[in-house]
C-alpha cells in the first residue's frame, strides 16, 4: 500500500491542494457564482501575504507527522477542515485588515496550543485508572449499536412520516424535520445520536473487521438519513470511518492523514478537469463547501465579535441573543432565511459565550480526549480511535456540548466502556502491524 510519510510530504500535499483550490476559486468561476452570498476577491497586498504565510507556516508546524492517538486525528481534522484553508481565504468574507486576519488566526490556533499542553498533563493523572474498568463482553457492541439504529429509524419514520431523494428539496425536508421532531424531544435526540455517532461507529467496525454486511447496513442508514431529513454529511462520515477501520485492519493507520490529503488533491484535479468542459458540480458541492465556506463563516463570526463585543462583560460572556448564535449569524447577520451558519466548536463558543465559554470548550475537549487517549493506550481498544475521530469531525461544525451529547459521542463512549470485556487489540505508536497486549 502507498505510504506518504514525512512532514515535508504532508506539507507538500497541503500546499498543492491550496494552489489547486485557489485556481478553482479565482479562475474556475466559484467567486463569480457566489458573489451573491458575500464572497469577495482575496487580499494579496503585503499585509495579506504576511498573514497568509504566518498562518500557513504555523498550521504546517502543528500538523501531526503520524497518527498515534485519537487526539492526533482530532488535531488533523481541525487543522485540515477548519484552519488550513483560512491561510488563503481568511479575507473571503470581505474584511481584509491585517488585525482582522491575525485575530481570526489566533482564535483558531490557540485551542490547538492549549490542547497539546493539557493533553500532556491529563495522561499523567489518575484518570488512567478509570479506563481499566471492564464490564460486559465486547461481542455485544454491534448488536447493541444496531438495536439503537433500528429503534431510531422506527421513531424517525413515526415522527416524520416519509422522505425522498429529491436533491433540490433536501433543505425543505430539513426544515420539515425540525418541525416534526421538535426541539429537545426524545425523537430528535435519538435520531441525531444515531446518525452522527452510532452509525459512523458501526461503519468503522465494519471496516475494522472487513465485514461487508455491517459496512453496508451502516451506509444504508446514512442513505436513510438523507431520504428522511435531507442530511448529506453522515454519508461522508460513514465513508471516512469505514476507511479508517480498513486502514487499522491492514496496519496502515499511521498514514491516514496522508491518504485523506491525497484524496483531496485527486478531487481537486477532477474539479479542474470538469472545469474544462464548463461543468461545476464538484467545485460547488465539494470545493466550495469544504474549503471556502469554513473560512468564510469564520470570518463572519469574527466580524460579529469585533463589532458587537464592546465591553468587558461581552468579551467575557458574549452578547445575549434571543436565538442561537448560528441562527442569528445565518438569518440576521447574513440575511439568509432558515440558514443555520454552523462553524467549529471553538469559534462558536467564543461568539456565543465569550472568553469564558471559549476556554471552557478547550478544557472540556482536552479532558474528553484525555480520557479517550488513555483508554486507547491502556486498553488497546480500536473503538476509542473511532470515537475520538468522530468527535473530532463533529467539532469542525458543531458546538462542543452538542457534539458530545446530542450527536452521540457520550452514548458511544458509554457503549464502548460497558461492553469492553475481551477487547485487546490495538495499533502501537504508528507501527505497521497490530500487536496484542498481554
Amino acid at each position: 500500500m502507498l505510504k506518504i510519510v514525512g512532514r515535508f510530504n504532508i506539507v507538500a500535499l497541503c500546499v498543492l491542494a491550496m494552489i489547486l483550490s485557489l485556481i478553482l476559486y479565482s479562475f474556475g468561476g466559484i467567486l463569480d457564482r457566489n458573489r451573491y452570498a458575500g464572497f469577495y476577491e482575496l487580499n494579496w497586498d503585503l499585509g495579506g501575504v504576511v498573514v497568509s504565510l504566518l498562518w500557513g507556516g504555523v498550521i504546517f508546524f502543528f500538523l501531526p507527522k503520524k497518527i498515534e492517538l485519537p487526539s492526533d486525528v482530532f488535531i488533523f481534522f481541525y487543522l485540515a477542515f477548519c484552519l488550513i484553508w483560512g491561510a488563503e481565504y481568511w479575507s473571503v468574507s470581505g474584511r481584509a485588515e491585517f488585525f482582522f486576519g491575525g485575530f481570526m488566526f489566533f482564535v483558531g490556533i490557540f485551542p490547538v496550543v492549549l490542547f497539546k499542553i493539557i493533553r500532556s498533563i491529563i495522561f499523567r493523572t489518575e484518570i488512567r485508572k478509570l479506563t481499566r474498568i471492564h464490564f460486559l463482553s465486547s461481542s455485544w457492541r454491534i448488536p447493541v449499536l444496531f438495536g439503537i439504529l433500528a429503534i431510531s429509524a422506527f421513531v424517525g419514520i413515526a415522527a416524520f412520516g416519509g422522505g425522498g431523494f429529491d436533491w433540490e428539496l433536501m433543505y425543505d425536508r430539513r426544515i420539515s424535520a425540525r418541525e416534526s421532531f421538535g426541539v429537545g424531544t426524545i425523537p430528535n435526540y435519538l435520531f441525531a445520536m444515531s446518525i452522527n455517532g452510532v452509525m459512523p461507529a458501526l461503519a468503522f467496525l465494519g471496516g475494522r473487521r472487513g465485514n461487508w454486511l455491517i459496512s453496508a447496513l451502516a451506509v444504508a442508514y446514512a442513505v436513510f438519513g438523507f431520504w428522511l431529513i435531507g442530511v448529506k454529511a453522515p454519508l461522508l462520515y460513514a465513508i471516512i470511518m469505514w476507511f479508517m477501520g480498513g486502514l487499522i485492519r491492514r496496519g496502515r493507520f499511521s498514514y491516514f492523514h496522508s491518504y485523506v490529503l491525497l484524496g483531496l488533491n485527486l478531487i481537486l484535479v477532477a474539479a479542474l478537469i470538469e472545469m474544462l468542459w464548463e461543468q461545476w458540480l464538484i467545485s460547488e458541492v465539494f470545493v466550495r463547501r469544504a474549503m471556502i465556506i469554513p473560512p468564510f463563516i469564520q470570518g463572519v463570526y469574527v466580524d460579529y465579535i469585533l463589532n458587537t463585543f464592546s465591553d468587558l462583560e461581552t468579551w467575557l460572556f458574549g452578547q445575549k441573543l434571543d436565538v442561537g448564535i448560528a441562527i442569528y449569524i445565518g438569518q440576521d447577520y447574513l440575511g439568509f432565511e432558515n440558514l443555520n451558519a454552523n462553524t467549529n466548536a471553538f469559534m462558536y463558543a467564543l461568539a456565543s459565550g465569550g472568553l469564558v465559554l471559549y476556554l471552557s470548550a478547550i478544557l472540556f475537549v482536552s479532558f474528553v480526549f484525555g480520557v479517550i487517549d488513555a483508554a486507547y493506550k491502556l486498553r488497546g481498544d480500536a473503538i476509542f480511535m473511532a470515537i475520538g475521530a468522530m468527535y473530532g469531525l463533529l467539532l469542525t461544525e458543531q458546538a462542543f456540548g452538542t457534539a458530545f451529547l446530542s450527536s452521540g459521542i457520550f452514548l458511544c463512549l458509554l457503549v464502548a466502556f460497558v461492553f469492553s470485556g475481551g477487547e485487546k487489540q490495538r495499533l502501537i505508536k504508528g507501527a505497521d502491524k497490530e500487536v496484542f497486549l498481554k
